[in-house]
C-alpha cells in the first residue's frame, strides 16, 4: 500500500500529478546585446568587399540573429550634397523590430559622393550630418550606437557624432581607423557625447592616419604593414592594412580574411605581437572593447570621458535623455520571486525626465516579447546642457513579485519630450519560484521524503529546521497541517485540512494560489509559547511508540511529551521505527 493510501493525505483521487515547483535550467551566461553598429568606408570605395565582410564578422559576434542593412546616401541633383537615401535589409525577414537580439548592423555607402579617384567635391561633413539626421529620425537612435569609419570614413563618423551631439544624443563608441580627412572635410574629434572613443592609426606611406585627442589612441607599427618584415602580405599600403588589422580583432580565430586580403595564422600572430610594437594579443585589443565583445574599458587608463578629454558641441533643437550601456547588476543574478533586484545605471538629461525599469525575455524592446515595465520614476535634470555632462548614477531596487519564474534581461527606458532611449543589462537574471509550502527537502514537490523529514524533526525546537514551515521555531502540528494540505496535490488542494489562513501581506500564497502556507490559532491551537497542542486522540495512547532505549529519542522526549501529553509509551523497539515517532499512529491519533 502506498504512503498516500496509508495516510489518506490526498482527500481525493490519487491519480493527480503532484504539485511541483517549476525547475529552471541555469544556462551559461550569454552576452546578448541591444544596439546598432554603423560601419563606413573611405574615399573611392563602397560597402562591398571588406566592409561587407566586417559587417558579417560583427554579426557573428552577436548571440542570435542581428538585422543587417545597407544605407545608401546619394546626390540626386548633382550639387555635390547628399539629398537622398535608401535603406535595404540584407534579409527582409530579419528586421530590427523583430530580431530577438535587438541588434542592427548598418553599412553606410556614400560612394555616390566619391565616384572617382579625384572626386573630392563632397565634404564628409555633409555626409556625416545627413547620416546623423536620418539616424535621429529612426528607431535606431533609441539604442546604444557604435560608429566605425576608415580613412575619410573616420571623418564621416566623427561628423555623424558631432551632429548627434547637437541633439544631445550619447554615442556609446566612436572607432576611427587611420582617419584621414582632406581639405574641406570634417575634423576628427572625441565629442562630448561620445562615451568611448578609440583610434588606431599609423604613419608612413601616403595616406597617413592621425591621432585623436581624448581617444584611447594606439599607433600601429607601419613597418609591420608595409615595406618592412611582412611586406608581401596584406594590402599594398599600410593605410588599408589598418582596417585589416581591426578586422582580425573582430574575427579572432584562425587566419585574418576580410574578403579582399588575408593573413595566415602565423603572420596574424605577428601583427598582434607587442614585441613588434603592435597592440596585442589579438583577442584583447581593438574590437575587444566594443559593447558587443564586452571587454572591460575601465582597464584602459585615461579613456574616461571628461571635460578635459572631450570637445563640447553646443546644443540645438529638442534634446534627448540618455542611458549608459550596459546596465549594471550589483546584486545576485538569481533571486526568488518577490525579492528585489538592484539595477544601477548612469543617466543624463538637460531637463527633468522619466525612467522606467523592466524585464524582457530577449533584448529587443520593439518585438512581440515586449518588456514589462514598472511605474516610471521622475528624475531631475543632470545639467542645463551648456557644458560637458557625464550624467548621474542611479540605482533602484526593482520588485519581481509580478514576474513569472524564468530568465530575463533587465532593461531601462528613459524619456523626455517624447524622445526615448533604451539600455539593457548584458547579463540575465533568474527569477526562481518561492519554496513550495511543506517541501522540506526543497526539491519542488511535497512527497514521502518531506513526511519523513517532518517525522524526524517533530517536536524539535530550533532555527533553520527544514520542516518548520511556519517558521515559529518549533516543528509541530501547525507544520503538519501545512504539509498535509499540500501533500502531492495541485493547487488548490482538493480537500485541504485545515483550510489555509488568510494570506498576510508578505505571504507566499500569491505564488502558489490555494497552497497552505500558514495556519490560524483555531486550526492548530497554540499556547503563548507557540507550542501546538494535540487534539484529543481517538486511539489508545499505548499505541504510540517512543523507545526509551534510544539516547537521541530520550533527549527529545520532554519536548514531545509537552506537545503530545499522555499519548507516548516505550513499548516498541528501536529496530521497528527509526523515526522520531510512528507517523502512522500520529495520523490515526489526529483522525486523519
Amino acid at each position: 500500500m502506498s504512503i498516500v493510501d496509508r495516510y489518506s493525505l490526498r482527500g481525493g483521487s490519487s491519480s493527480r500529478e503532484p504539485f511541483r515547483r517549476p525547475i529552471l535550467e541555469q544556462l551559461a551566461p550569454r552576452l546578448l546585446l541591444n544596439g546598432v553598429t554603423l560601419i563606413t568606408h573611405g574615399h573611392n570605395t563602397d560597402t562591398t568587399g571588406w566592409i561587407s565582410t566586417m559587417a558579417d564578422a560583427v554579426a557573428d559576434r552577436v548571440v542570435g540573429d542581428p538585422a543587417v542593412y545597407t544605407l545608401y546616401i546619394k546626390d540626386n541633383d548633382d550639387d555635390e550634397e547628399p539629398d537622398w537615401h535608401n535603406l535595404i535589409a540584407k534579409d527582409p525577414a530579419l528586421t530590427y523590430d523583430t530580431v530577438d537580439s535587438g541588434e542592427a548592423i548598418i553599412k553606410i555607402d556614400w560612394s555616390d559622393m566619391t565616384d572617382g579617384l579625384f572626386d573630392f567635391d563632397t565634404s564628409t561633413l555633409d555626409v556625416g550630418y545627413y547620416a546623423a539626421d536620418w539616424l535621429a529620425a529612426s528607431e535606431f537612435a533609441e539604442a546604444p550606437i557604435h560608429l566605425i569609419g576608415h580613412s575619410r570614413g573616420g571623418s564621416v563618423v566623427s561628423a555623424t557624432a558631432k551632429r548627434l551631439a547637437e541633439k544631445g544624443i550619447w554615442i556609446d563608441q566612436l572607432t576611427t581607423l587611420d582617419p584621414h580627412p582632406i581639405s574641406g572635410d570634417a575634423g576628427v574629434f572625441a565629442w562630448d557625447t561620445v562615451r568611448f572613443a578609440d583610434n588606431y592609426w599609423r604613419t608612413g606611406d601616403y595616406p597617413d592616419g592621425q591621432p585623436v585627442s581624448g581617444a584611447y589612441d594606439r599607433e600601429l607599427n607601419d613597418d609591420v604593414f608595409d615595406g618592412g618584415w611582412f611586406s608581401d602580405v596584406g594590402y599594398s599600403g599600410g593605410h588599408s592594412d589598418v582596417h585589416l588589422w581591426y578586422h582580425g580583432t573582430i574575427d579572432i580565430t584562425g587566419p585574418v580574411d576580410d574578403g579582399t586580403e588575408s593573413l595566415s595564422s602565423d603572420v596574424a600572430d605577428e601583427w598582434y605581437d607587442p614585441e613588434y610594437d603592435m597592440p596585442g594579443p589579438r583577442e584583447q585589443v581593438g574590437y575587444h572593447y566594443s559593447r558587443i565583445a564586452g571587454g572591460d574599458r575601465s582597464e584602459l587608463g585615461g579613456w574616461h570621458p571628461s571635460a578635459a578629454s572631450r570637445v563640447y558641441m553646443p546644443r540645438s533643437g529638442t534634446q534627448w535623455a540618455n542611458l549608459a550601456a550596459p546596465l549594471e547588476l550589483p546584486g545576485p543574478l538569481t533571486v526568488q520571486q518577490g525579492d528585489g533586484i538592484p539595477i544601477a545605471c548612469r543617466y543624463q538629461s538637460a531637463a527633468a525626465c522619466d525612467i522606467s525599469f523592466g524585464f524582457d525575455a530577449d533584448r529587443n524592446p520593439y518585438n512581440a516579447s515586449a518588456p514589462d515595465y514598472l511605474a516610471a520614476t521622475a528624475l531631475p535634470a543632470t545639467s542645463d546642457g551648456t557644458a560637458f555632462d557625464n550624467g548621474l548614477a542611479e540605482t533602484q531596487d526593482i520588485d519581481t513579485s509580478t514576474l513569472s519564474p524564468g530568465m530575463y534581461y533587465p532593461v531601462a527606458r528613459i524619456s523626455v519630450g517624447g524622445l526615448t532611449r533604451y539600455a539593457y543589462s548584458s547579463q540575465q537574471v533568474v527569477i526562481e519560484p518561492p519554496p513550495v509550502p511543506g517541501d522540506a527537502d526543497d526539491n519542488g514537490v511535497v512527497d514521502d521524503a518531506d513526511l519523513d523529514i517532518f517525522s524526524g524533526q517533530f517536536g524539535i525546537r530550533g532555527s533553520d529546521l527544514s520542516a518548520d514551515f511556519d517558521a515559529d521555531g518549533l516543528v509541530g502540528l501547525s507544520d503538519f497541517a501545512i504539509l498535509r494540505a499540500n501533500f502531492e496535490s495541485s493547487p488548490p488542494s482538493a480537500s485541504p485540512a485545515p483550510s489555509p489562513a488568510p494570506a498576510a501581506a508578505d505571504s507566499q500564497s500569491g505564488a502558489y494560489p490555494g497552497l497552505v502556507t500558514s495556519v490560524t490559532q483555531s486550526q492548530a491551537t497554540a499556547s503563548p509559547s507557540h507550542e501546538p497542542l494535540l487534539p484529543a486522540p481517538s486511539v489508545p495512547v499505548d499505541k504510540f511508540a517512543f523507545p526509551a532505549s534510544s539516547p537521541v529519542r530520550s533527549a527529545r522526549k520532554p519536548a514531545i511529551e509537552h506537545q503530545l501529553p499522555g499519548v507516548l509509551s516505550d513499548d516498541k523497539p528501536d529496530s521497528e521505527d527509526q523515526n522520531l515517532l510512528d507517523v502512522d499512529l500520529l495520523l490515526d491519533a489526529l483522525s486523519l
